[in-house]
């Protein structure tokens, strides 16, 4: 899976802890020991407010699953994300 970023900010500074859109590692794992399937593993990014932001990937990749965790439709196995208007 590839995450793509584009920025409307002039400034290239790093963001600050709690802006825009903030996945650590960000796993899902669905069922469990010999049946569990790895969803997403280890995904971490930061989109910034202002700027955008696409995920490009093959069918099965894990697209849909970060999505719906960034909606906050299902919560992730393990990680964390948070969200803000900045």
């Amino acid at each position: 899976m590839v995450i793509a970023f584009s920025s409307a900010r002039e400034d290239s500074g790093a963001p600050s802890p709690g802006q825009g859109i903030v996945a650590d590692g960000v796993e899902m794992v669905y069922g469990k020991g010999r049946e569990a399937t790895v969803a997403l593993s280890g995904c971490s990014f930061v989109v910034e407010p202002g700027s955008w932001a696409s995920v490009i990937g093959p069918s099965g990749c894990g697209k849909s699953t970060l999505l719906r965790i960034l909606a906050n439709l299902v919560e992730s196995t393990g990680g964390a994300v948070s969200a803000s208007a900045g």
